[in-house]
C-alpha cells in the first residue's frame, strides 16, 4: 500500500520497491516492507524478479450433486405429468436420494438451488413474467380490481363502489 492507504497494482509496487533499493542499497527488506505495508516475502519476491508471478487459477469444483443430477432430472420430468399437489418437494427429493440411491451428501439448500436455478433444462415452460426467467415475479392483481389510495383495512375496492 502507498502512504495514502490505497493499494497499488503489484507491477507498480514491485517497480517502486526495486527503485528504492537501487537508490539506497543499504535499506533493508524489513524497512521496505514497513514503508509499503507488505510482507517481507513480497519484498524478497520483488527484488528477485521485476514482474510478479501470475495468480494461480483454481480448478473449478464439481457440484456435490454431480452423481445424482440425472436422477433429480428424472424425478422432475416425471412430475410434469403428475398433478400439482403430487409433485416432489425438495424434502421429498432429498429423502428419495437417501433411500433409493444411498446419497446423503447434499444439503436441502443445494438441492433447492439446483431445482430452482440449475435445472432449467427440464422445464418446458418459463416461469411467470412473460417468457423470461425471473427470480421473482409480481403477483398479478385480480382483473377489475384497483388499489385504493386510502388506508382502510381492506385496501381493495370494486369498480363503481367508491
Amino acid at each position: 500500500m502507498s502512504e495514502a492507504g490505497v493499494a497499488l497494482p503489484r507491477e507498480l509496487l514491485f517497480e517502486k520497491i526495486r527503485r528504492d533499493r537501487r537508490q539506497d542499497p543499504t535499506v533493508s527488506g524489513r524497512q521496505l516492507a514497513l514503508r509499503y505495508k507488505v510482507s517481507r516475502n513480497t519484498v524478497a519476491e520483488a527484488l528477485r524478479s521485476p514482474v510478479p508471478k501470475k495468480r494461480k487459477k483454481p480448478e473449478p469444483r464439481l457440484s456435490v450433486l454431480e452423481p445424482v443430477k440425472a436422477r433429480i432430472d428424472e424425478m422432475l420430468w416425471a412430475d410434469l405429468e403428475a398433478p400439482r399437489k403430487q409433485r416432489h418437494t425438495i424434502e421429498r427429493i432429498k429423502v428419495r436420494l437417501a433411500v433409493e440411491f444411498d446419497f446423503d451428501l447434499a444439503s436441502y439448500s443445494t438441492i433447492r438451488d439446483y431445482v430452482a436455478g440449475g435445472a432449467r433444462s427440464w422445464r418446458p415452460w418459463p416461469r411467470r413474467g412473460g417468457g423470461t426467467w425471473t427470480a421473482r415475479s409480481r403477483r398479478p392483481r385480480h382483473p377489475g380490481r384497483r388499489r385504493r389510495s386510502t388506508s382502510r383495512t381492506s385496501g381493495w375496492t370494486w369498480p363503481g363502489s367508491g
